[in-house]
């Protein structure tokens, strides 16, 4: 099933990459799959529009994020996703693309930090 959702998305993402709106629709569905499938929606998409203002206005991750426990392997599985996503920007035109990702990564990375501490003054 998963087979022909992918083909589906992927079909409209080429037939549709110029309207962002619709990108955008797509990217609140996909944001809910498995990290490697989102790889592939981002992938797809960037080969057909390498415009980093529409990129940025794509959802990498979930709005949303629970836990029981510590937040640190939460954040380090985001990180470890959006450290995923960096293979796909090793070209010139994806400069911005490449920072902005790394940026959100370094975010992430002081949040398991103070998370750390928060976790060990708990404790």
């Amino acid at each position: 099933m998963w087979e022909r959702q992918d083909k589906l998305l992927i079909a409209l993402v080429i037939s549709k990459y110029k309207e962002i709106e619709f990108i955008q629709f797509i990217s609140d569905i996909v944001i809910n799959f498995s990290y490697e499938r989102r790889r592939s929606f981002i992938d797809c998409f960037i080969k057909h529009n390498k415009n980093f203002e529409d990129f940025e206005k794509l959802r990498l991750e979930p709005s949303s994020w629970g836990c029981s426990g510590s937040w640190v392997p939460v954040y380090q599985k985001r990180v470890e996703y959006l450290e995923s996503l960096l293979p796909l920007f090793n070209s010139v035109d994806f400069l911005q693309h490449k920072q902005y990702v790394e940026q959100k990564i370094q975010l992430i990375r002081e949040n398991i930090e103070i998370e750390k501490k928060r976790d060990f003054i708990q404790d």
